[in-house]
């Protein structure tokens, strides 16, 4: 529309989806880490009368990660398209 205002700080938004996909990965790897840390106990076969099966944790951090990375994305994307909006017709 002419005459409209962008009510975001594109570059923000922008930054802020990178940054937060960069720590996306990271949980993302703590959590694949700590399943395997998890498997490898409960392949040690513990005693059950001190140390049950331990569930796998990191499977909920893990699809946490997940969607918010799917987030973070489209955050980035509207960033963008604020962006595009702000500098159109600028050469």
């Amino acid at each position: 529309m002419a005459g409209s205002q962008v009510g975001a700080i594109p570059g923000q938004l922008i930054g802020w989806a990178s940054w937060a996909l960069g720590a996306n990965s990271d949980v993302e790897a703590a959590a694949r880490d700590l399943n395997q840390k998890i498997d490898l106990l409960n392949l040690s076969h513990p005693d059950p009368t001190v140390l049950g099966r331990v569930p796998y944790v990191g499977d909920d951090v893990l699809a946490l990660a997940i969607r918010n990375g799917s987030t973070d994305t489209w955050v980035g994307q509207v960033g963008q398209a604020f962006m595009n909006l702000a500098t159109r017709g600028i050469p």
